[in-house]
């Protein structure tokens, strides 16, 4: 696995960003989430001259075969335990005996991968890959060049309109194929793991600072927060479950508190970041939607769990961010939720003093 430090005049850091402790927030938070991990590292981005991507998410390795970690997650032990999902039915003791270059396509221009190897992106995708961007915008700065991203192959449409709200159209992009190819030059940055099954999370409040303001201020998506906005996001339309099995009596509750309802997976990215970032207040059950904080300047987010899956990523999104954070555990048939009305009111009122 390639030591990226190495690298000495082809490597480009940002200036330390001060530590994400988790013992400092001051939110409420289930019991559990002590168990996590939560750090700020040191955000880079370096220029590998030949090299070959590989596999379905586009993992790199140098041209000694040496194996490029940062596009593969960061983490060894999870990458050896995934190989399928990173490699598909390539066997990695095979990359040593690969093809010679004259029969593997070769692209000549540097190139930015940004190929998810999660089956559900969306938070991902947000979180994690688009912010890759701000070093982007630093290696175009020091050398010159653009990379064309990689991108996956048909990708859904967040993908597209998030990096049309970020100036990359697609003259930038190329859809990966999952075929073994050749780069003259590729260019990586940092991955900052989320993740529940390794209990560690890396944040930047930097990186999602960045990406608020290029979004918001390059795209006159105008923000009034006069009126104090109250939001829902919904899931009843989800199919990967959380609704709200007495959703009828919630929205009472919510609607005699100015709150209003938004499906956010049936709304343009667009839209979702304007209703976003003009919200005071965010109810939420547990979702890809609430990941549209970072788009918010100064937010109450209360999420709502089923006690059959409890899980800590917007806990500790909405504390890296600075915002107020409440939740509420309910009752659950599977993973949907029986939202205790009474118990609501009361997270509710805390929420508003």
């Amino acid at each position: 696995m390639i030591a990226i430090g190495r690298l000495n005049d082809s490597v480009w850091f940002d200036e330390p960003e001060t530590s994400v402790d988790a013992e400092s927030f001051t939110a409420p938070a289930p019991d559990n989430f002590s168990d996590f991990t939560v750090n700020t590292g040191r955000s880079f981005v370096c220029e590998l001259e030949l090299c070959r991507l590989v596999g379905p998410s586009a993992v790199g390795f140098t041209n000694e075969r040496e194996l490029i970690l940062e596009s593969a997650g960061s983490d060894g032990e999870r990458f050896v335990s995934r190989l399928g999902t990173f490699l598909g039915d390539r066997p990695i003791r095979t990359l040593r005996r690969s093809a010679p270059s004259s029969s593997i396509p070769i692209i000549t221009t540097p190139v930015f991968p940004l190929v998810p190897f999660f089956n559900q992106y969306y938070y991902h995708w947000i979180a994690q890959y688009l912010p890759k961007l701000r070093m982007l915008e630093l290696y175009e700065s020091q050398t010159g060049r653009e990379p064309q991203l990689l991108i996956p192959e048909d990708p859904p449409s967040f993908v597209v309109e998030t990096l049309s709200l970020l100036g990359y159209g697609s003259d930038r992009c190329i859809e990966w194929n999952g075929k073994e190819t050749e780069v003259d030059r590729l260019v990586i940055s940092n991955f900052n793991i989320h993740s529940s099954d390794l209990k560690l999370f890396e944040y930047s409040r930097r990186d999602y600072q960045w990406l608020r303001e290029t979004v918001l201020s390059g795209n006159e998506i105008a923000t009034n927060r006069d009126g104090g906005k109250k939001i829902y996001i919904s899931r009843q339309q989800s199919a990967r479950g959380r609704s709200v099995l007495n959703y009828d009596e919630l929205m009472e509750e919510l609607e005699s508190r100015g709150f209003e309802s938004y499906v956010m997976e049936s709304l343009p990215i667009r839209k979702q970041i304007q209703v976003i970032a003009d919200a005071e207040t965010i109810v939420s059950p547990h979702g890809a939607g609430l990941t549209n904080m970072i788009f918010s300047e100064d937010a109450t987010i209360v999420e709502l769990f089923p006690e059959s899956y409890i899980s800590p990523y917007f806990y500790f999104l909405a504390n890296v961010l600075g915002f107020e954070y409440e939740y509420l555990i309910s009752e659950s048939e599977e993973n949907d939720l029986i939202v205790d009305i009474e118990f609501l009111q009361t997270v509710l009122d805390d929420a508003s003093t």
